[in-house]
């Protein structure tokens, strides 16, 4: 009898899907970054060889206006697709696909959750405030309104002041916390009928303004007062009765009766 060598060699066949490294993966990217701005990258392997064992990926959902892209599709690494607005979506929850190329194909899928996040990108804006009334006279101190702007950003920080020239005679006072807005001094509507304030919103990026008209209401505080301290005329005896003598006139500052 005799030996010899006989060596066998093992097709591969696609009898292994692609694995990630990682079934949940987790990421963030600032809004407004420009197209194109790396995320992440995620990583799939599979045992099988040449292309049973080669891998491409693709999203096969989550991915809202097509704001993702894999690219290169062969590397896993997740890229922007346009610039991303916190204000219009906060979060995606993309699930990806990763399939190899043998003849009949296999694949797995895990999902990546992507939080975008926000900066201050948006102005504060103010509504429509109504016309206010006070009576003058009101004491110093009495509350008159609160404005309260609205920010889309993510929990901004508001400051609140009077615009330059925005509180004629510094009437007013505001907080610049809370937007409240009270009576500075003692205001006289014979003085001063009418005010037009004009309060700015600041989230140290952005100033809005709105305009606030406050009205005074007249009071009866003004009293009578003649034309002249004193009147001096002079009648012949004899005057008859209903004789006109003199005119005197007086006036008040007070509005209506």
């Amino acid at each position: 009898y005799d030996y010899t060598t006989v060596w066998v060699n093992l097709k591969d066949v696609n009898d292994n899907q692609p694995k990630f490294m990682q079934d949940r993966y987790t990421s963030s990217v600032w809004e407004g970054n420009s197209r194109g701005t790396y995320v992440t990258q995620i990583l799939a392997t599979d045992a099988d060889q040449a292309d049973n064992g080669y891998i491409t990926y693709r999203i096969i959902s989550g991915n809202t206006n097509d704001a993702f892209v894999l690219d290169p599709p062969n590397t896993g690494i997740v890229k922007t697709n346009f610039i991303l607005d916190r204000e219009i979506q906060a979060t995606y929850r993309l699930e990806i696909e990763a399939v190899d190329s043998g003849t009949l194909p296999l694949s797995s899928v895990c999902t990546l959750r992507i939080q975008i996040i926000d900066i201050n990108d948006n102005a504060p804006f103010f509504p429509r405030y109504p016309l206010m009334e006070i009576k003058e006279g009101t004491e110093p101190g009495t509350f008159v309104l609160q404005v309260t702007a609205n920010d889309r950003d993510l929990s901004p920080v508001l400051n609140y002041d009077f615009a330059p020239d925005g509180n004629p005679d510094n009437a007013f006072s505001i907080d610049r916390y809370s937007g409240r807005i009270a009576v500075a001094k003692v205001l006289d509507y014979e003085y001063t009928p009418q005010y037009r304030l004009v309060v700015q919103a600041s989230d140290e990026e952005h100033v809005q303004t709105t305009e606030i008209v406050v009205n005074l209401q007249d009071e009866n505080d003004n009293p009578p007062t003649f034309s002249q301290q004193s009147y001096q005329v002079a009648l012949p005896e004899n005057t008859e009765p209903l004789y006109s003598v003199i005119t005197v006139e007086a006036s008040d500052r007070d509005d209506g009766d």
